[in-house]
């Protein structure tokens, strides 16, 4: 995180965030992209047989590579944070240092989630998000884990969020926003 977030004395609350989880898509394309990928080695290797002990070591480590690549890289993507601050001026993230997203803007929406066609093609809810338009517009989730509040929504339902936080902050920051039920 950026030291001038963690010391910025105008702050009067800070929360932190997660980013949102990896879905379906990111996967596919990893792994579309692996086959492709070892799918051009398998064709050099059928093309030029005098290579083909150097292209099954390569298509090894390659497969190996990428493999760990993607791990890697989930494993980095769940460990990022963001953390959102609540100033006089509005909010600020540390991800985009400079923006400050006006609370007057700041509309309340549904959060959900289209599930498959297999479990029915129904909608989902996950929770609540509140979208934050600026230069570059953030959506900031709060997981639903509290039956009974209900609250006026004035954005459309969204189906991914930029990050997102256990519903007692998103309640706490609400609070603080102006936005609670």
């Amino acid at each position: 995180m950026s030291q001038r977030y963690l010391d910025d004395a105008s702050a009067s609350h800070r929360f932190e965030a997660h980013p949102q989880p990896l879905g379906l898509k990111t996967a596919l394309k990893f792994s579309l992209s692996g086959l492709l990928l070892m799918g051009a080695v398998l064709v050099a290797m059928l093309t030029l047989p005098q290579y083909l002990h150097a292209e099954v070591l390569v298509f090894m480590l390659g497969s190996w590579g990428l493999g760990g690549a993607m791990i890697a890289f989930w494993w980095w993507h769940g460990r990022q944070k963001f953390l959102v601050c609540v100033t006089s001026g509005g909010l600020t993230i540390n991800r985009r240092p400079g923006e400050v997203y006006s609370f007057s803007e700041a509309k309340l929406g549904p959060w959900n989630m289209k599930l498959p066609w297999r479990f029915g093609g129904k909608t989902m809810t996950l929770g609540e998000a509140l979208d934050l338009p600026g230069s570059r517009r953030f959506v900031l989730g709060g997981r639903v884990d509290r039956p009974g509040i209900e609250r006026r929504y004035d954005a459309p339902a969204v189906g991914r969020v930029d990050a997102w936080m256990s519903g007692q902050d998103f309640d706490e920051l609400l609070a603080i926003v102006g936005r609670a039920g």
